[in-house]
């Protein structure tokens, strides 16, 4: 299903930033997915306490954060393990664009956008980096 209040568009590195939102990750946990809209409609952004606010609440309440790029080798792993399923499930990459049929990612982003998407995104990286540091797939004994 895709939410027909978001523009739908070509993964491209103009549409890439300009329809970037300050620290997405803080403001869909701190105040839900209808917040997405109004960041983009209104410029309402998630202030740094709340993302300070996220990250405290993410320690207390969840026993397991996994990254994208650990999908495949931790998460899945795991959870099949806790659900009792084969330990078969991977994770596989989609392109998105469809009439160029480039791949948009980080080996074809300038150093600009990035750049640009880091000064966004610094709450987010740190809710990342957090994760990382406090949820390694060694905190499960049989893992």
């Amino acid at each position: 299903y895709r939410n027909p209040t978001f523009e739908q568009c070509n993964a491209t590195e103009d549409n890439f930033l300009r329809l970037s939102l300050e620290n997405p990750q803080c403001q869909f946990l701190f105040r839900g997915e209808p917040s997405m809209r109004a960041q983009i409609k209104a410029g309402k952004v998630v202030k740094p306490q709340e993302c300070d606010q996220v990250q405290e609440q993410m320690l207390d309440l969840f026993d397991w954060i996994g990254t994208t790029e650990d999908l495949s080798s931790d998460t899945l792993p795991l959870l099949a393990r806790l659900l009792g399923l084969p330990p078969t499930l991977t994770f596989q990459r989609h392109k998105v664009t469809k009439e160029s049929g480039a791949v948009f990612g980080i080996e074809n982003v300038s150093t600009s956008a990035l750049e640009h998407i880091y000064q966004k995104s610094r709450k987010d990286m740190a809710l990342y980096e957090s994760a990382k540091r406090n949820y390694s797939l060694s905190m499960w004994d049989y893992f």
